[in-house]
């Protein structure tokens, strides 16, 4: 079955008022509405919902060169950020800048520049260098841009160590000189990284007199965040909702004043046996194609039919090394390519390939220019909606087919809903409105049963589509991550701790009020060292933005030694590596395994279920428990430690201090957050 989703723009107008109509890029921008809010607004906190092409992110580039603003922006994985790098070098390059004027406006901070500094220099101080250009990276006060991964900014804030010596410092209130701090794609934000976030816009509001900084969320697909801004503390009125839905132009031709978004395109839906069916039948359609994006669900499929797509593009007269693999585990890899096998490597241009063939990681601005995809359909509506939105951008006319599935129908609801309207529409032609509106029904009819908060002065416009809700726990990992950082040493006096303390969030309070009444049991000599071990660790637990899980670094002895880091889960599920190999470990504690051939050489035929487990810790004992880390982790973590069966040598603690026990469980309950043994997290990289 297959409908057609007619092509839909935005009005755009020039810095006087008046429309006008121009493209991206091309020297003479004008902006939409939601664009120039972005760019002039002096809200303190903006959230941003605009459909995929329409500029979001642009905007920020053109403050940097037309305002001298200072921007930070705050992506989510290391290929956005050198995406977003590569933009904006190509735009200083147009402007005749040199390679040396480029670095001096613009620079990425994430693990893959870190590696690239070490490399020249195995001595040199990351974190001085990060302060001096957080401190001014262009010079005579022009503009300039850092784009950073969460968890470098995470570091900064974090890190114990004074690396300048004397009384340098480094806090939050250094980055708050920033004109623009921007979180894109927030769609992808944790509710146990959101502390980071929350903390920006919290100062941006709390301080807006003395700070320049205004934040900025981002995402084609949002989730509803205010609620927790609020609740963390920011003030409703200093909130904007920014959504381009409102004025989204819809229809057949495209006025003048309007900039397009995507043409028309072509959406179908059938039930093949796997991808590599869909892929034969549109061989034809691939090959006329500059590019085609080809996104799987489930990245254990993607690598199960890798040899097999190999094969079928080769037949096709489609050199494999010609196709970029996009995903977790090829993306750790910074360049691949050998010929009769598929490129794979962060740093290649996804632009310059014919296919690309990826996972949900495609899903985060990585740059192509496709107008037709074949995908699989993600496992949230979001997913879907991203997918879809990277085809056929621009005023042209794009496809998208996509495999369904009856076992994942069966598990997801809204996919079963959307297969039954899409029969309803069969050969019609309908709007983005309502397929945006099909994919979110279940959400919105969730927020329409809750009451809006009644301070605040701007809910939103009635058409953003929001594509879930973060919890409510995310207020208190939030407050988690206060207190952590309010306890960072450099400002643990003077003016910034007076800041810090006068204006601590309610939630930052309570988690402080608690970790006071667990360290109580250091009174008990027999659990002391539980107690002090279990609430640091808990503290840790905020400097974990993400809860991606434990990795191992595979080495392939031959094919030059290259490397992949993949989570220790998939090993032992999809591979037999973990079985035959054993695991050393690195100078820095880094976990790994050398292998005698290729990654894939060493598939299971048959994926094993392997449940995912967790070594955790109590603060009333040094004895631990193994926990399936699911749904109920939370409430099996509070039952046994209420459960003195299991413990009996500390019977004792649990009727001398309830009041510690009770505000333990407090904790674990309020954030969700579950203390294990697991190694410490990387501190460029801030997963396990």
């Amino acid at each position: 079955m297959e409908l057609t989703v007619i092509k839909h723009a935005i009005p755009v107008r020039s810095e006087n008022g008046k429309t006008s109509h121009s493209r991206v890029g091309s020297g003479n921008e004008k902006f939409s509405e939601l664009q120039w809010q972005l760019r002039k607004s002096d809200s303190p906190v903006r959230i941003a919902e605009a459909p995929t092409g329409a500029g979001k992110s642009f905007v920020f580039r053109c403050a940097v060169k037309q305002d001298n603003a200072r921007v930070l922006f705050i992506v989510p994985t290391r290929r956005l950020a050198q995406n977003m790098l590569d933009d904006m070098c190509k735009e200083f390059e147009r402007d005749g800048l040199s390679k040396d004027q480029i670095e001096r406006r613009v620079c990425v901070w994430s693990k893959d520049q870190t590696m690239d500094l070490r490399a020249k220099d195995p001595d040199i101080r990351i974190k001085a260098i990060r302060m001096n250009e957080a401190q001014s990276l262009a010079p005579f006060g022009r503009g300039d841009m850092i784009i950073a991964i969460p968890e470098t900014i995470s570091y900064l804030l974090t890190d114990q160590r004074n690396i300048l010596g004397g009384n340098s410092r480094f806090s939050i209130f250094d980055l708050m000189a920033f004109d623009h701090i921007v979180f894109d794609e927030f769609h992808t934000i944790e509710p146990r990284g959101f502390g980071l976030a929350a903390m920006f816009a919290y100062f941006a509001s709390r301080f807006r007199e003395s700070f320049p900084a205004r934040v900025s969320f981002l995402s084609a697909t949002p989730l509803h965040i205010r609620p927790v801004l609020e609740g963390f503390g920011v003030s409703p009125q200093h909130i904007r909702n920014l959504s381009e839905s409102e004025n989204l132009k819809e229809g057949d031709k495209i006025a003048e004043d309007c900039r397009a978004i995507h043409g028309d395109v072509r959406l179908r839906m059938d039930k093949w046996d796997s991808m590599l069916d869909a892929v034969e039948e549109y061989a034809s359609e691939i090959l006329r194609q500059k590019m085609t994006v080809i996104i799987y669900n489930a990245l254990m499929d993607l690598r199960d039919q890798r040899s097999q797509l190999e094969h079928i593009f080769e037949q096709m007269g489609i050199a494999p090394e010609n196709c970029l693999l996009i995903n977790s585990i090829d993306d750790t890899d910074s360049e691949y390519i050998e010929p009769g096998r598929f490129a794979a490597g962060r740093t290649l241009d996804p632009r310059n390939f014919k296919v690309l063939i990826a996972t949900s990681s495609v899903e985060m601005g990585v740059n192509f220019d496709a107008n037709l995809l074949l995908m699989e359909p993600g496992f949230e509506p979001l997913n879907f909606l991203q997918r879809y939105g990277r085809a056929a951008r621009g005023n042209v006319e794009g496809q998208v087919v996509v495999r369904a599935d009856d076992r994942i129908m069966k598990r997801k609801r809204w996919l079963k809903l959307l297969w039954r309207w899409m029969e309803e529409h069969d050969g019609k032609r309908v709007s983005i409105r309502n397929l945006t509106e099909k994919l979110t029904e279940s959400v919105q009819k969730r927020f329409r049963q809750k009451i809006v908060h009644p301070e605040s002065a701007d809910t939103g416009s009635p058409d953003t589509a929001y594509f879930g809700q973060l919890p409510g726990r995310a207020v208190y990992t939030a407050g988690l991550y206060y207190h952590v950082v309010e306890n960072h040493w450099a400002i643990r006096k003077g003016d910034q701790k007076i800041h810090f303390s006068n204006n601590r969030p309610a939630s930052a309070k309570t988690i402080w009020s608690c970790l006071q009444n667990v360290r109580g049991l250091d009174k008990l000599p027999f659990v002391r060292n539980a107690a002090d071990q279990w609430c640091k660790a808990f503290e840790n637990e905020a400097l974990k933005l993400r809860n991606i899980g434990a990795s191992v670094r595979v080495i392939e002895d031959i094919n030059k030694g290259r490397e992949y880091q993949v989570q220790e889960l998939y090993l032992q599920c999809s591979t037999v590596i973990l079985k035959l190999f054993p695991v050393q470990f690195r100078d820095n504690g880094e976990p790994e395994v050398r292998i005698p051939g290729r990654f894939d050489d060493f598939r299971r035929d048959k994926r094993e279920y392997v449940e995912k487990t967790i070594t955790v810790l109590f603060p009333h004992t040094s004895k631990t428990a193994t926990l399936p880390d699911n749904y109920e982790i939370v409430h099996n973590w509070c039952r046994l430690l209420r459960d003195p069966r299991g413990f009996m040598a500390t019977q004792d603690s649990l009727k001398m201090a309830p009041k510690a026990m009770r505000a333990a469980e407090s904790l674990v309950r309020m954030t969700g957050l579950i203390v294990s043994d697991d190694t410490e997290p990387d501190a460029e990289s801030g997963v396990m």
